[in-house]
């Protein structure tokens, strides 16, 4: 049964509010590093200028964040702290994905080095792409899906809302640059960071491997972790690769029903080599989402408290 948009409304909030204070948690513990760093005589930095530093501890900030868009907007990296409010959003702290205004590529120059100037997207243009987005997914779904749901299968109605509530996309919890190292995954890229033709490769029908993934749609409920959710409790007809995660992990929207329903549905799935959790509704996946991996992330954050992982060589 579809979530009403108040329930979703509700569910995003709660999802954005948690993970923003576990991130904010996280970076109480490492910006203070960033902000005090300076370089040690014998090190790899003992000849950058006193006055570059604070343009190393900006970056380092930024790697940190995965973000280059804020660093012309910062004097200090705890400024991140001091403008929670206005720039958690900008930098997706919150888990929200949100769309980049076209044009803003090479705005900042800063110490004689070019940096992205991020801004975000008006309606106008956030309406454009969403409906480019549902074009080139509806299309390859009615393509590509069983026949017998070629009638019915329409862009998840759940999606939708939130696109009307300002969601272009969703990150889940912690930071953009431990998420490609095995802590957290991104549970629907959304728009604008795909072309079509990406796009439209991720839509199957149940049996026909995903680019990139080598998995099937059908493959997500392999190993689902209920005995009443195996493959063979549910007809497939199809869905997509929503999103991307580490290793073996997968994020798939999924069009099936069980035998004795008459109606094929969305469901949500999370899988990896050993796990899989299917999930109803978005409210449902917020739930287990907004937390999930938090464990490694709080691991994480210990093992990056030390200038020597915040300030590699390497990297400036």
């Amino acid at each position: 049964m579809l979530s009403t948009r108040e329930e979703i409304k509700s569910a995003l909030e709660a999802y954005c509010s948690e993970i923003a204070a576990n991130n904010r948690r996280g970076l109480e513990t490492l910006i203070p590093i960033i902000a005090n760093w300076v370089p040690k005589e014998g090190s790899e930095f003992d000849d950058v200028p006193e006055d570059e530093v604070p343009r190393f501890r900006l970056e380092s900030l930024c790697h940190l964040v995965g973000h280059w868009g804020i660093i012309g907007r910062l004097s200090d990296p705890t400024e991140l702290l001091t403008r929670w409010d206005e720039l958690a959003p900008l930098v997706e702290l919150d888990g929200v994905i949100r769309l980049r205004a076209p044009g803003q590529d090479s705005e900042m120059n800063i110490d004689g080095r070019t940096y992205p100037l991020e801004v975000l997207a008006d309606q106008e243009y956030r309406e454009l792409k969403f409906n480019e987005y549902v074009t080139v997914v509806e299309a390859a779904l009615r393509e590509r899906v069983l026949e017998e749901a070629r009638d019915t299968v329409a862009f998840p109605e759940e999606l939708r809302i939130l696109f009307e509530l300002g969601v272009d996309g969703l990150c889940g919890p912690g930071l953009i640059e431990w998420q490609g190292q095995g802590c957290g995954c991104h549970f629907w890229i959304g728009l604008g960071r795909e072309g079509v033709e990406d796009v439209a490769a991720r839509v199957q029908g149940p049996d026909t491997e995903m680019r990139r993934w080598g998995v099937t749609i059908r493959g997500c409920f392999t190993q689902a972790p209920w005995p009443d959710q195996g493959p063979g409790e549910w007809v497939i007809a199809g869905g997509w690769g929503i999103g991307t995660g580490h290793d073996a992990q997968t994020c798939c929207a999924v069009f099936c029903r069980r035998p004795d329903e008459e109606e094929f549905a969305w469901r949500y799935v999370i899988s990896c080599e050993y796990d899989q959790v299917v999930f109803n509704t978005i409210p449902d996946l917020f739930e287990y989402y907004k937390d999930f991996e938090q464990g490694a992330f709080d691991q994480r954050v210990e093992d990056y408290a030390d200038e020597g992982s915040l300030f590699p060589p390497e990297r400036f």
